[in-house]
């Protein structure tokens, strides 16, 4: 209870100093955004991209000098759109073949609420259109998805962030994704009167899977996710 109230405390009186020295010509948009974004999971050649929607709400704050933050909330669907199961040594140079209870495929789609918060820098072309980069950090919440894994004999299905999957082996048991995320976030956008188009990545820097139960490193399998957006956007103001 004293923390929650120093923290209320604390952002007032941040609150208060910002209005008090907002320079009379800064500038605050508010706008929303929709697009599409193609991620993975860091696999690198065991894997196949994730094409999915995105979707957010931000707003900015721009001082005189061209520097501003912005924050947002949005919608985006990460993961993987197919990881190649365990391989064994080949047979006489005539191929791979699947290990002992390895998957032949997986497949992953995690839908996540991101919420990003930049610096940013905004350059005029003219009265009507500018160009602005921004760089910063997501924090992300895992809302739900699904997670597919298909073996010669079985077929699983399970929500990516619930409990431990469970095949008819043992060693078939995978456990739930992390539902929570974080990573670095840099992106370049065009605004034309109101109208955006925008181009962002997204860095994550957190382990949201430890064992994924894939090629070629099926003991140590990590996962982050990688996204990379495009977005048509409106500026409300």
């Amino acid at each position: 209870m004293k923390l929650t109230r120093v923290l209320s405390t604390t952002v007032a009186i941040a609150a208060m100093v910002v209005c008090g020295v907002m320079p009379a010509k800064a500038q605050f948009n508010f706008g929303a955004r929709v697009g599409w974004a193609i991620s993975d999971l860091g696999q690198e050649n065991s894997e196949e991209y994730l094409a999915g929607p995105s979707a957010s709400l931000m707003a900015e704050y721009y001082l005189p000098s061209s520097f501003g933050f912005r924050l947002g909330v949005g919608y985006a669907r990460k993961g993987s759109g197919l990881i190649y199961g365990q391989l064994g040594p080949k047979e006489n140079w005539s191929g791979f073949r699947p290990m002992p209870n390895a998957p032949v495929y997986m497949n992953a789609g995690l839908d996540y609420l991101d919420i990003p918060l930049q610096v940013r820098y905004k350059r005029s072309i003219d009265e009507k259109a500018r160009l602005s980069v921004g760089l910063g950090g997501y924090l992300g919440y895992g809302l739900g998805g699904d997670m597919n894994l298909v073996y010669p004999d079985e077929f699983l299905k399970s929500d990516v962030f619930n409990g431990t999957m469970h095949g008819i082996r043992p060693e078939r048991s995978i456990k739930a994704f992390n539902r929570t995320d974080f990573g670095a976030l840099i992106d370049v956008e065009f605004v034309y009167r109101h109208f955006a188009v925008g181009l962002d990545y997204r860095l994550g820097l957190r382990n949201v899977h430890d064992h994924l139960p894939v090629y070629p490193n099926a003991t140590n399998a990590t996962a982050r996710n990688y996204t990379l957006n495009i977005s048509v956007g409106y500026n409300f103001k």
